[in-house]
């Protein structure tokens, strides 16, 4: 059996904008067409907040793309509550598998043009591919270990049961809707996806590898696809150069948030905004009055760790055609380092 533990990441979701002004009963959100059954449990500070059905719709709300979008048949629990502070943060269940049998199970999983370039730079070795580690393990969240378990790609002994998949806290008091309801306040709706995503698997672990025994000393599977400006896998916390999460170390997807300061390492870079960058669910920093639904990166991130979408949106499509040219190259391009 591999070893499991609970590694309480508390991810602060911060805000670019200035911000505008004992347990509970169980909510089940519908299953639509795709699979997934995100199982919400309300904490009494969301169900005897005086705006709470507004709350539970909007989380509901998001809950309901990734019931449509992904046909992992498994259920995920996730305790929701109101916090005080900051904007958005969550913790999840941890569960260590190997590399090798990660791979596989990726290599198992239906075909998509994400996983189909994925596994041509993942290599079939015992070790992870991952530079500066040690090891022949990688920390899944629970719900991203049972999903590949629930397909049968990956062994049962890796199955996960904690009472709850992870649990988000959210700050509803600056977010619409929520206490203050300001049109200049931050999407609950964007924030809740950001959490969710990171229960799901979505995260690095970065900036704490290797400062202490056990959890903090194996990567997470979106750290297979850090890649530094060069080209070459990059698993370091200099600001030096810039960071990208790529397929193929070729097609640059999007700009991770390589520096501390104060977002996460496995978040998109936005502060500021990298030129020619539009807001991200999964950006560290928010800026208020957007409502912003998963886009195609985080679509990417997710299949690249294990989930099956179904269908693709059209975004995948697009990066499928652009993936395509890109590996017809015969030289690596040089990107230039901010």
């Amino acid at each position: 059996m591999p070893a499991r533990k609970i590694w309480m990441k508390h991810l602060f979701f911060a805000s670019i904008l200035a911000a505008s002004p004992a347990w509970a009963a169980s909510a089940r959100a519908t299953v639509a067409a795709g699979g997934m059954n995100i199982l919400p449990t309300f904490d009494s500070s969301i169900t005897s907040d005086p705006n709470a059905a507004a709350i539970e719709n909007t989380i509901n709300n998001a809950i309901s793309v990734y019931h449509q979008d992904f046909s992992n048949q498994l259920s995920v629990p996730i305790y929701f509550s109101e916090m005080s502070t900051g904007l958005g943060q969550s913790s999840d269940a941890l569960t260590s598998v190997n590399y090798s049998d990660f791979r596989t199970a990726l290599a198992s999983e239906p075909a998509s043009p994400v996983r189909t370039t994925a596994l041509q730079y993942l290599p079939s070795q015992s070790s992870d591919p991952i530079p500066n580690t040690t090891g022949s393990g990688l920390w899944l969240s629970a719900a991203n270990a049972n999903a590949l378990v629930a397909s049968g790609q990956l062994s049962s002994s890796y199955s996960s049961t904690p009472q709850y998949d992870g649990t988000i806290s959210l700050n509803t008091s600056i977010t619409y809707p929520g206490g203050a309801g300001s049109p200049s306040g931050y999407s609950l709706e964007t924030v809740v996806m950001h959490e969710i995503d990171e229960v799901l698997g979505l995260g690095s672990a970065l900036p704490n590898y290797g400062t202490a025994s056990g959890d903090l000393n194996a990567p997470r599977p979106e750290d297979l696809y850090r890649y530094a400006a060069d080209g070459t896998r990059s698993f370091s916390t200099s600001a030096s150069g810039s960071v990208y999460f790529s397929l193929n170390g070729t097609t640059d997807l999007t700009q991770f948030n390589n520096s501390n300061n104060g977002g996460d390492y496995g978040d998109w870079a936005s502060n500021p905004l990298p030129s020619g960058a539009s807001p991200q669910v999964q950006d560290a920093f928010i800026t208020g009055g957007q409502n912003i639904t998963l886009g195609s990166n985080e679509f990417a991130a997710l299949q690249a760790i294990g989930y099956v979408q179904v269908p693709d949106p059209a975004g995948i499509a697009l990066l499928a055609a652009g993936l395509a040219a890109a590996l017809t190259l015969s030289t690596r391009r040089k990107r230039p380092r901010a």
